[in-house]
Formats: C-alpha cells, structure tokens, sequence
C-alpha cells in the first residue's frame, strides 16, 4: 500500500512535472533549440561537413532536429519536480548548483547521439537516441538521490522488498 507521505510525494510530482511539461509544448522554444542547435552544429562540423538552418542539421545526407524535447528543458523540469516533491534542505540551492550539471550532460548525450546518426546511420541513431534518453534520465534520479540523501543501496533494499 501507499502511505500518506508517498501519496504527497506522488501529488506533487505529478502536478510538478505533468502541467509544465504539457505548457512546454505551448511555448516557443525556437531561441534554446535554435542555440543548441549551433552549439552542436560548431563541434560536429570540426568532424564532418554541416549545414545549419535554425534549429536543424544536416550532416552526411541525414537531417537531425533539435527539438524542446532535446533541449533539456524536460530533463530539468524532471530534475526540479523531483526535488520539490521531496522533504530536502536547501532545495532552489541544490537545484541550481546541479541544473548545468544536467544541462551540460544532455549537452553531451545529443552529440554522442549526433555522432551516431553522422556515422553509423539513422538506424543507429534511433537505438542510441532511446538509450540515451533513459542515461540521461538516470544521472537526474542519481542527481536527486544525492539531493535527498538516499544512496543506491537504500534502493536495492526497498526494491528487495517489493518483491
């Protein structure tokens, strides 16, 4: 069963996580994708030849959209729902001293994908860009076990447990 403190944990992650989440789709991300897009593109043309139009490119006869949903931005706001659901001292000050943590990573994570994609077709890329989605997603839940103060082996346990 859920207790009472896990319910409140669940109440505020979702509301936290799913309503901005779906403002995200409303909003113009264009300025983040598009600078994203020629952050990845500066690096990526010192391997091979690109193009860059707004926040797309094209690289070895394959098109790579960045999109708000590769921005980060969903990673963060992961990040930030974790951590306000959760009872944690210091919560906007651990938030904002990992955030570029999370950024950066994703940062990271989109040209090692890119990369893929460049070299080793769009078959590739669609493999590795699941994959790294849920590494991605991985470092955030590490990040927040520090936050709140739970270490993987508290995990194993209660995992243990429920089984």
């Amino acid at each position: 069963m859920v207790n009472k403190k896990e319910k409140l944990f669940l109440a505020k992650f979702f509301t936290s996580f799913f309503i901005p989440f779906f403002l995200l789709e409303l909003i113009d991300t264009s300025l983040l994708t598009n600078a994203i897009a020629g952050f990845e593109n500066y690096f990526l043309s010192k391997l091979v030849y690109t193009e860059l139009n707004g926040s797309t490119i094209f690289a070895n006869n394959i098109l790579f959209q960045i999109v708000t949903e590769c921005s980060g931005l969903v990673m963060l706001l992961l990040f930030a729902s974790l951590i306000y659901s959760t009872e944690a001292k210091n919560k906007l000050k651990n938030f904002l001293l990992l955030a570029p943590v999370v950024f950066v990573f994703n940062l990271l994570r989109l040209f090692v994908t890119l990369l893929f994609g460049v070299f080793y077709g769009q078959q590739a890329i669609e493999v590795v860009h699941v994959l790294f989605w849920f590494i991605d997603a991985g470092v955030v839940f590490l990040l927040w076990m520090h936050v709140v103060g739970i270490t993987p082996n508290q995990v194993f346990k209660q995992v243990k447990k429920s089984f």
